[in-house]
């Protein structure tokens, strides 16, 4: 997981959006707007909603990967605060991603929060209180809207693991989210960390061929193509991650040195 770009939504599919959340605002009680969120977004435009898959594919890179995992494709509208419990955002264009199957299936309604200094799981409360609005807390979920998950979460590419694990030792609260995260999404599953480890030696060998075709004389145009080739390989994780180790690597810190301008890409 990593932050996902700035992607805006034409302005009037942004007045089409905030029309629709109004129309699930207007019950009075938290019952029926939970219900009129569902029955809304069942029933949600089709065209308007064409057009946001279309805005979340393009945040999700040219190869449109799960925001999540980043390994599968990505064709699932995900809601990061649940719809079930938050009705209140289920049209928020900030409250949607692009994610897979595997993923978006492992979340669900997942979203625990830290209330009065103790974890609470909004399915244990519905279970124990009714259909209820959710209580206030800060939330575990890293939200790669809004935050950049890599302040919480570390990919071990030093050790070869390619396991993800959190990142703060200092802050309970901050590793408490980074260890949930990585576990309600199942990011460290077997097929995802291989693939992580495939990502890691398609990088480093696309760096050291961008290095020996700059240190051959390779024209603009060469050069400009193989950098976008880095900028748009999956697990885009792994190559912030080896940006971000590259001087604790002998062989990343070479690359790196031959190509510095590669630590913008």
């Amino acid at each position: 997981m990593y932050k996902l770009p700035e992607t805006a939504l034409a302005a009037a599919d942004t007045v089409d959006l905030k029309a629709l959340q109004d129309g699930v605002n207007t019950p009075a009680s938290y019952v029926d707007r939970v219900k009129q969120a569902a029955d809304s977004f069942d029933a949600k435009p089709t065209a308007l909603f064409r057009r946001v898959r279309a805005k979340l594919a393009e945040m999700s890179g040219d190869l449109v990967r799960c925001s999540y995992c980043e390994d599968s494709c990505a064709d699932e509208v995900e809601h990061i605060k649940p719809k079930s419990f938050y009705p209140e955002v289920v049209y928020d264009w900030d409250n949607y991603l692009f994610a897979c199957g595997p993923c978006n299936g492992r979340k669900l309604n997942q979203y625990p929060l830290l209330v009065a200094g103790v974890c609470t799981s909004l399915q244990a409360e519905r279970k124990a209180n009714g259909i209820v609005a959710p209580p206030v807390g800060d939330a575990y979920f890293i939200n790669p809207r809004s935050e950049e998950p890599l302040d919480y979460i570390w990919l071990d590419v030093l050790g070869g693991t390619f396991m993800l694990s959190p990142l703060s030792d200092d802050d309970d609260f901050d590793q408490a989210r980074a260890d949930k995260t990585i576990t309600i999404l199942r990011l460290n599953r077997e097929a995802v960390r291989k693939a992580r480890e495939n990502a890691y030696g398609g990088y480093r060998d696309r760096l050291a061929q961008l290095a020996a075709r700059i240190a051959a004389g390779a024209s603009a145009e060469e050069v400009q193509s193989r950098k976008a080739d880095i900028a748009r390989s999956p697990h885009r994780t792994v190559w912030l991650e080896m940006k971000r180790q590259a001087a604790l690597l002998p062989e990343l810190a070479v690359l790196f040195a031959a190509v510095p301008e590669a630590m913008t890409l």
